[in-house]
């Protein structure tokens, strides 16, 4: 019984690669021939394209764009205030609550104080103009990789 399935697939397996090699060159046929098929289309109708000027309120100019760069000025910094009280909040997140016999206790008061000091001196959290904000965000980037390397020690 075995040896006649087995003979029967082996005779079967030729017209079933034939099969896959012809759907595979029909799809490779397909997808080579679409672009030129597309271009053309579009090469028709280039002749009758006209490129017309831009509506008032969509030119750029006005207005209306100075209140749009102000805006967009806004939401990012709305933005880099919020990514910023999320990495404190992150920060805060307390682990899993699993303890490795090979880590350390966690100190929950170093933890409190990097959070203090990252609320403190991150330089997103800023104000913006403020007169001391490049000696407090260079007071921060210094002392950040000191503390990182304190808490992973």
């Amino acid at each position: 019984m075995l040896v006649t399935l087995a003979g029967t697939l082996i005779a079967i397996l030729p017209v079933l690669v034939a099969y896959a090699l012809w759907r595979l060159m029909r799809m490779v046929w397909r997808l080579l021939r679409q672009p030129r098929m597309r271009f053309g289309v579009l090469v028709a109708r280039a002749g009758r394209v006209r490129l017309r000027r831009p509506p008032a309120g969509l030119s750029g100019e006005g207005p209306d764009a100075a209140v749009l760069v102000e805006e967009v000025a806004r939401l990012r910094a709305e933005l880099r205030v919020a990514r910023a009280e999320l990495a404190v909040l992150e920060a805060a997140r307390p682990g899993t609550g699993v303890r490795w016999p090979w880590r350390r206790p966690v100190d929950d008061r170093f933890h409190q104080a990097k959070l203090a000091f990252a609320r403190a001196f991150h330089p997103d959290r800023l104000p913006e103009g403020a007169a001391d904000s490049a000696i407090r965000a260079a007071v921060f980037k210094e002392f950040w990789d000191v503390l990182r390397r304190i808490e992973r020690a």
